[in-house]
């Protein structure tokens, strides 16, 4: 594979990824993420209701302190949503994601 390309694609799907979170209320993203990944909060919703949700929707996201316990206990949060995206993703996945995160947040809000 063309390693440039591949990068290309990656980047493109991460801007996707951080326009989306942006446009919805209540998410805050941890960190500054560059690459094809993102954690974050959403304002009232416990991270591992949302998984669930999620995953009812055939959406698998990683839910929890994420190997990363004093950072979180330092920030005051237990626990976050982390959605990675790679080669395999594209964006009818990234539609699909939002769409199930939509949903979900309607239910748990």
């Amino acid at each position: 594979l063309d390693h440039q390309a591949v990068t290309a694609f990656e980047q493109a799907l991460h801007q996707q990824l951080m326009a989306g979170l942006a446009a919805r209320d209540g998410i805050t993203l941890l960190g500054q993420p560059d690459i094809a990944l993102a954690s974050f909060v959403v304002d009232g919703v416990h991270n591992a209701d949302l998984a669930q949700l999620l995953t009812e929707q055939g959406i698998a996201v990683r839910a929890g302190q994420h190997c990363a316990m004093p950072l979180m206990k330092q920030l005051g949060l237990g626990g976050a949503i982390r959605v990675s995206l790679g080669l395999y993703n594209n964006g009818s996945d990234l539609e699909r994601f939002f769409s199930a995160l939509d949903n979900a947040l309607d239910i748990l809000r």
